[in-house]
Parts: structure tokens; sequence; C-alpha cells
């Protein structure tokens, strides 16, 4: 059948038809474009968000174990209090900062590994205060060498989970901008 020995009534409703076709056929592809970038883009920022928390949980670290050092050089009733204060932070996670994982199981397992060194550190150092008290050099010696290695295995602990919500970030990044630039040139070239 020859397209002119069709009516222009059935050539109208052809040509709408096949526009009706292509623009449903455009909105989708361009509906799934962007719902994929959407999710890679959410992995991304969770990511970050995850970065960001990581982030606060090594400056926490980081305080408690500078702080420990103070107490060393000046074991005051000040220096003792900062050492508890930091590391009862290290060691108590928010709602809010679990909540940043919430789909991350893994660092889930490490914020809880983090959660036990920092109950034993805080006891650890409770019982190097009770050996300074007692003169007892010996105890006293071997709790100052606990937590001496308790302070880098947290941070160790923390570091690693910062290095693998960042390189979830360095792989989603570019997927993400490669999606979109693929699904516009998609959607261009159904669109032509």
């Amino acid at each position: 059948m020859k397209l002119s020995n069709l009516s222009l009534a059935a050539r109208i409703y052809g040509a709408f038809g096949t526009l009706v076709l292509l623009l449903g056929v455009v909105g989708g592809v361009g509906f799934v474009g962007v719902q994929t970038t959407a999710n890679l883009f959410d992995t991304y920022r969770g990511a970050a968000r995850e970065n960001v928390e990581i982030n606060d949980y090594l400056a926490d670290v980081s305080s408690t174990r500078i702080e420990f050092l103070n107490y060393l050089v000046d074991p005051s009733a000040e220096e003792e209090a900062s050492v508890r204060e930091w590391a009862l932070d290290v060691a108590t996670t928010d709602a809010d900062g679990l909540a940043v994982f919430s789909t991350n199981p893994e660092a889930l397992e490490a914020i809880e590994q983090v959660t036990v060194l920092a109950n034993r550190y805080i006891a650890g150092f409770e019982e190097l205060i009770a050996a300074q008290a007692a003169d007892d050099a010996t105890t006293a010696a071997a709790r100052t060498e606990e937590l001496r290695a308790l302070g880098p295995q947290m941070y160790d602990i923390y570091s690693d989970m910062a290095d693998r919500a960042e390189e979830v970030q360095n792989t989603i990044g570019p997927m993400a901008t490669a999606e979109a630039s693929f699904q516009v040139m998609l959607v261009l070239s159904i669109s032509g």
C-alpha cells in the first residue's frame, strides 16, 4: 500500500501517531536516564555524608590522643577530665551519626569495633589513674602503653572507613557525570 493511496486524514493521523510514539520513547528514555543518574548521585551524596561524619570521628580520636599526651606531660585534674571527655565522645555515637551509615553494615561494624576499643581505652585510663595514685609504676607503664596502642587502632579503623567512602565518591562521581552526558546525547539523538 502506497502512502499516496492513503486519505489525507489517514496521513495526518499516521504522522501524529508517529510523533506521539516518538515523544513517548523520548519521555521514557529521559525518565529512565533521570532515575539512573539520580540513583548514582544519591549514592555519591551518601558517601559524601559518610565521609563528613567519619572526618568528625577521626578528629575526636585525634583529640583524645592529644589530650592523653597532654595528660602524660601534665597529669592534672583538668587534663584528666579532658581525656575522659574526649574518650567518652569517641565511645558514644549519636543516633544521627549512626543514621548516616544505616545502609552500610560494614561501616556500622567498624563503628562498633571503635566503640569497644574506646570503652577499653576509658577503662585503661581509669586503671592508669588508679595505678598512679597507688604509686604502682609497673601497672601505670603497662596502661600507658596500652592506651598508646589503642589510639592508633581506633584511628586506623576510621581512616579505612574514610578511604572506602572516598573510593565510592571517586568511582561514582565520574560514572554519574558520564551517565548524565550519555542520557542527554541519547535524548537528543532520538529527538533528532
